[in-house]
Order: structure tokens, then sequence, then C-alpha cells
């Protein structure tokens, strides 16, 4: 590792550490390592689960799952493995150890699948679809450049994708599997057939969350509407609300914005903080073209 490179590593993981920041700009640094990707720039992520904030801790977990640098598996594996951890967190842990598709980490997830061993049905969730990826050889990088929790359903039709999706008899996994296939149709077809995700009978607080997480790669005008409702709706989970609020950022409307400026200041921090990022992402992608997310190189 260069000198520029290491001093990079340093400084950004002193300003991702450091409480007293701003939370936009910690989620600037962590982007940055991440772009880095190396044993360093894990550490220093890791170092950071100090932190007070329940969505910086989530959003550590899921950086470190993208990165795909093995370095990270046993921090993963801590955090799951914390009861005392926010479910938020430790379902982000577990659905990170799936990406990397090590079959050594599918009794651990087998294991955190079971509701009396997890303690939350979020996390529980999680691991079982986290341990059928690992059965299916692991993640493949998305045309969104992600990783994802599921492989993308192959080639059906929309109806049948639909059938699937909705269908609660099916196994999450496969459930997954036909939502970001329909992601990857992109339509506002597919937009709407996703909305119905919101509206399960038998609700999944994490199904829903994925969903919003869906919507914010599609970045469709058309979902906006669905992720204002149900970002504002305090019956839902935090988890759910807060993947809409940092959906809602990516898309280029008055009523998303509009929607996030009304929650600026609501008291719930894990949506305040949501919200914040929601429209610090909005400012990067569509009003402030200077500013940097992702710090592609060092070098």
């Amino acid at each position: 590792m260069s000198t520029t490179t290491e001093n990079a590593v340093k400084n950004f993981s002193d300003i991702l550490q450091r409480e007293t920041e701003p939370l936009k700009l910690r989620f600037r640094a962590l982007f940055a390592l991440r772009s880095i990707c190396t044993d360093e720039s894990v550490h220093g992520i890791a170092a950071a689960f100090t932190t007070t904030s329940v969505l910086l801790k989530h959003e550590l977990a899921y950086v470190l799952g993208q990165m795909q640098n093995r370095t990270a598996l046993p921090i993963l594996e801590r955090i799951l493995r914390d009861g005392s951890e926010d479910e938020i967190v430790r379902h982000e842990a577990a659905e990170a150890i799936a990406t990397f598709g090590d079959m050594a980490y599918e009794p651990l997830l087998r294991e955190y699948a079971d509701l009396s061993v997890s303690k939350s049905k979020a996390v529980s969730e999680t691991c079982e679809i986290g341990a059928e990826l690992i059965r299916n050889g692991g993640s493949k990088r998305s045309e969104f450049g992600s990783l994802d929790p599921a492989v993308s359903a192959e080639s059906a039709s929309i109806e049948k994708l639909r059938q699937t999706y909705l269908d609660e008899s099916k196994s999450l996994y496969e459930r997954y599997a036909a939502m970001f296939a329909l992601r990857d149709i992109g339509t506002e077809e597919a937009v709407e057939i996703l909305a119905e995700g919101f509206n399960n009978k038998n609700r999944s607080d994490l199904f829903e969350h994925e969903v919003a997480f869906v919507f914010g790669q599609m970045s469709h005008p058309a979902s906006a509407k669905h992720l204002a409702r149900v970002l504002a709706d305090e019956n839902r989970h935090e988890m759910v609300r807060h993947e809409c609020a940092e959906a809602l950022g990516t898309i280029n409307t008055k009523e998303a914005e509009d929607a996030l400026l009304a929650l600026k200041d609501i008291p719930n921090r894990i949506i305040r903080e949501s919200v914040e990022i929601g429209l610090d992402i909005h400012d990067y992608h569509f009003t402030d073209p200077a500013l940097e997310y992702i710090v592609e190189s060092f070098e």
C-alpha cells in the first residue's frame, strides 16, 4: 500500500470513527474506505462499530459485505452473534456474510435461522435466505454493481415473476430472486408489482425493507409515491422506513424530496438520520455534482 493510500485510509477512518463529525461526512468517509478495499480499510470500518448510530452501524456491515475482503468475515460473525446489538445491524451482518458464498459459514447462518437462537424474526429470515444463497454458490455482482442477498431469477414472464414474488407459500429466497428479476426489468409495470410487496397479508419487515432497497437501486419516479407512503407510516418497522428514506434520495422528483423534508426533524433517530442521508444522496445526484460520495482512486 502506497504512502498516499495509507494516509487516505487513516484520514477517512478518523472521520468515520469520530462521533462529532456530521453523519453525512462519516458516510462519505465510509464509501471512500470501501473503494480503497484493503485490510487496513476493513479494520478502519470495523473500529467504527462503537458508534451510537444504528444507521451507521448497519451501513458499516453492508459495506463490509460489498467489499468482499475476507478479513471482514470474523468481524461480521461477531456482530451477528451479539444479541445486545440492534437487529437491524445483526441482519445486515448476516446478509453480508452470505454474499461471500463461503460454505464454512453456512452452518452459522442455519443456526441463526432458528428464531430461538437469533431472538429476532428479521435476523432469522435473513439467515434463512443467506444459507440458501451460500448453497446456491453465493452472490453475483448485479448490473447495479451490488452483491445481492439472492441471485435474480432466470428469465420468466413478468406475470410469472409476479406470482412467485407475491406467493407467501414460496421460500423467501425464491421470492427475493423474483424481486431482483423484477428490478432488472426496470419498467413502471415492474415498479407497481414490486409495490404490492408492501401489502402482504403476512407482513415481513425484512421483505418490505428489501422492496425499498430495490426501489432505491431502480430510482424510478413511479416508486416515489409508494416509498413516501411507507416512510410516513408510523406502524411500519424502522427497518422498512429507514430504507424508504434512503431510496427516496435517489429519485429526482419534488414528491420524493418533499417526503424527506417533511420528516427531517422527526424524533425517531434512525428515521431522522436516514432522512438526512437521503437528502444528502439527493444533493449528490441532482443538486451539487461537486460532492463526492465515492472516492474512486488514491493512487
